[in-house]
């Protein structure tokens, strides 16, 4: 049975990887996601109350490779962890950030070996970086969010990483109840995914997985007659921008909505669809290929059992919601 969180988590954010510099008020700073498949970074600051993003960088690194069935990180998924950390830090000094914040997610927090590469990672970096729980993702994720878009009705957040996925009801008052479940795209490709294309009984034993994990959220969602869900992240933007025939290099800085019923009827044809087709598909990140099916299945589910009419994407998550966070805990902290 999935742990619910309905307060708020509280926990430190501070700079790192600049030495004195980190030690300034106001300026830039630069906020890395370290992820299952890619690192993203942002350097940001804070203008008028709003968030402007000066620079980003995003590096596929892959932790996830066969990392969930044995509970750890193989030596080359920790070399491409460790190069691309060196690199954040030079794109740190290049946007003239004072100070790094960087959070490490499912991948690494799961990771028997996860705290062995953190300090790899700060020896090699100066960087250092915090491995958070699935509730204070899930907070930052609904933090970013709701500093992006705004709604009148009760709502459903939803964020589909490469290990695991964060829900989160919402209404004007504030966060009714978030989940983390280990639901990321890799994951589920790895578990049960063995076959291209995916066999009838494959993507049977993924919808009985997710009936079993998702049922008490379900039942949430429909006693609050939610009918919009609002997504962040990769796999269901990705998919809504094959919806919405979006190209892949326009940059996502504001939302856009879409219809469930467009978004629900690409993922499904996802769902048999062969490497082959999928690479040939222009809006579909190359990095997705492998794992579309299984988070393409996870989104058609969602939207079928939540009896979703709507989608709205949001160009804000977990980054932009550490920047929130930061800038609220004090006023030294203000960008």
């Amino acid at each position: 049975m999935p742990v619910v969180h309905r307060h708020n988590p509280s926990f430190p954010l501070r700079l790192s990887g600049h030495g004195s510099r980190s030690r300034r008020a106001g300026g830039r700073i630069c906020i890395t996601d370290l992820g299952t498949n890619s690192f993203h970074s942002v350097v940001v600051r804070s203008r008028s109350g709003t968030i402007e993003i000066i620079d980003r960088l995003k590096q596929p690194v892959a932790l996830g490779t066969e990392g969930f069935a044995k509970g750890f990180l193989s030596e080359d998924a920790m070399e491409r962890a460790v190069e691309a950390m060196r690199i954040v830090k030079q794109f740190g000094l290049d946007n003239n950030a004072r100070g790094h914040l960087a959070l490490a997610t499912s991948a690494i927090r799961e990771a028997s070996n996860g705290q062995k590469l953190i300090r790899h990672i700060k020896d090699a970096s100066g960087i250092e970086v915090v491995a958070i729980t699935g509730e204070e993702e899930a907070y930052l994720i609904y933090r970013g969010v709701t500093a992006s878009l705004h709604f009148s009705q009760p709502v459903v957040l939803v964020d589909i990483g490469g290990g695991s996925t964060e829900i989160t009801i919402a209404d004007t008052h504030g966060r009714r109840s978030s989940v983390s479940l280990p639901l990321g795209a890799a994951r589920l490709t790895e578990q049960f995914v063995s076959h291209d294309p995916i066999t009838v009984a494959e993507l049977q034993a993924l919808q009985a997985h997710f009936e079993k994990l998702l049922r008490p959220t379900i039942d949430d969602v429909l006693t609050l007659n939610i009918h919009t869900l609002i997504g962040s992240s990769g796999t269901i933007e990705n998919l809504a921008r094959i919806a919405s025939r979006m190209p892949l290099e326009v940059i996502v800085d504001k939302e856009f909505a879409v219809s469930a019923y467009e978004v629900e009827a690409v993922a499904r044809e996802f769902l048999f669809s062969d490497r082959i087709s999928r690479a040939s598909i222009e809006r579909l990140s190359a990095k997705r290929i492998d794992q579309i099916v299984s988070g393409a299945a996870l989104i058609a589910f969602l939207i079928d059992r939540m009896r979703i009419a709507r989608l709205r994407i949001s160009p804000f998550a977990l980054r932009e919601g550490v920047m929130v966070e930061f800038a609220s805990k004090e006023p030294d902290n203000q960008l």
